[in-house]
């Protein structure tokens, strides 16, 4: 990669496409670098512009983020990010087309995209929690996903028969909890599958039984 340095500008007065790009998408530098599969001091060093922005690394912010190559290498910062199709570019339509590459490289049904998901969300938040324990933050961090969840509920809905149901206890309403209770949700889900598939709601009328049994053990 050519490094191309300006001796007439200041780092902080440095705006480029880049960091528009990322702004505009709601990412950290550290997240961009993430996503990108490179180092955070590149991506500062190219905001900065001490770095020029390569064509592989343009190539790969467009494949990533769906912005348009010719907005990237124009570098001119007073023109919004766009895609190719010169639409604007939105967090909005960056996370829609996170969604679709995710569909596109697992090629996977609705379904078994579904289990994916919770497999690896819940390993996620299991490693958060457990670290969060060590230090005594873990009703902390249950606070916040529960925060985080209730916003997507808001955005998304969700299926009330697969809600976690309270249950009475010396005289308190509580929640199931544990491993057991976990064991149940997965056996719900399966449940429900096959009630939504029999009505034909929803993606899950192309979810195969075969899928749905493997759930169930």
């Amino acid at each position: 990669m050519q490094v191309q340095y300006f001796s007439n500008k200041k780092p902080s007065d440095s705006v480029v496409g880049l960091a528009l790009l990322r702004t505009t998408i709601g990412r950290t530098q550290w997240e961009l670098a993430n996503l990108l599969e490179c180092s955070l001091p590149t991506i500062r060093a190219i905001e900065q512009k001490k770095l020029a922005l390569s064509g592989k690394l343009a190539q790969k912010l467009a494949n990533e983020t769906g912005v348009s190559i010719s907005w990237l290498l124009d570098g001119d910062a007073t023109r919004p990010p766009m895609d190719a199709n010169e639409v604007l570019i939105t967090e909005e339509s960056f996370e829609r087309h996170q969604v679709n590459l995710v569909r596109r490289r697992t090629q996977l049904p609705p379904g078994e995209r579904t289990d994916r998901i919770l497999a690896t969300q819940f390993r996620n938040m299991t490693s958060i929690l457990v670290s969060a324990e060590c230090k005594g933050n873990q009703d902390l961090v249950g606070y916040k996903i529960g925060e985080a969840l209730e916003k997507l509920k808001r955005q998304f809905g969700f299926d009330k028969e697969l809600a976690p149901k309270p249950v009475s206890q010396g005289g308190k309403m509580l929640l199931h909890g544990g491993k057991q209770d976990l064991q149940l949700a997965m056996k719900d889900l399966s449940s429900r599958r096959r009630v939504l598939a029999l009505h034909g709601k929803g993606s899950t009328r192309t979810k195969s039984k075969q899928t749905s049994d493997r759930i169930k053990r």
